[in-house]
């Protein structure tokens, strides 16, 4: 038998510890607060939390490694809203535009953050989506731009355009064959 209030082995028929003194009495509602307390600090040194899987015999979990080729083609994407779209050579005159001109870099600036959160959360089937959704925008762009204006002719793609086409076509890549490592 163990002593409720210190915690040293007794005798199975003794009335009194032999270490602390104290009375050994079933436990009752009576009980001081100072003996119950005592009783909780036995009980928790031997209390162990354990500190791997192995020992809680739980398997482990495998943790996802962020998508990188995936980030940094949403990276691309989101860069090609900023910088020169398509440029323009008029009676010598230079001139360029970005998305950001427009209202459309709205879009391919919320699709590139989209591929970017895919790609941190490693979720395949979402890069692929945003990436074709990222695509149609990029070749919808493209279109109005260099052929459905009246000046088409007079434009000519910048670093911004193929920016977004590589971005773009980069994130549905990365979600169709971008393995994770674990």
């Amino acid at each position: 038998m163990i002593c409720p209030t210190c915690g040293s082995e007794i005798a199975d028929n003794s009335k009194y510890c032999n270490s602390c003194g104290n009375p050994i009495a079933a436990l009752d509602n009576t009980q001081s607060v100072a003996t119950q307390g005592s009783d909780y600090q036995s009980a928790a040194q031997d209390f162990q939390v354990p500190t791997t899987n192995s020992e809680t015999n739980l398997p482990n979990k495998k943790t996802k490694k962020s998508n990188i080729p995936g980030l940094f083609a949403g990276i691309a994407y989101i860069l090609g809203a900023f910088l020169p779209y398509a440029g323009a050579s008029i009676f010598g005159i230079n001139t360029t535009i970005s998305l950001i001109d427009g209202a459309d870099s709205v879009f391919f600036i919320a699709a590139g953050i989209l591929a970017i959160i895919c790609a941190i959360r490693s979720s395949k089937t979402w890069l692929i989506v945003v990436g074709g959704i990222a695509l149609l925008l990029a070749g919808a762009e493209g279109y109005n731009v260099f052929h459905d204006a009246e000046y088409a002719a007079l434009y000519s793609r910048e670093i911004g355009y193929y920016c977004t086409l590589i971005g773009s076509i980069g994130i549905i890549a990365s979600g169709l064959f971008w393995k994770n490592p674990n």
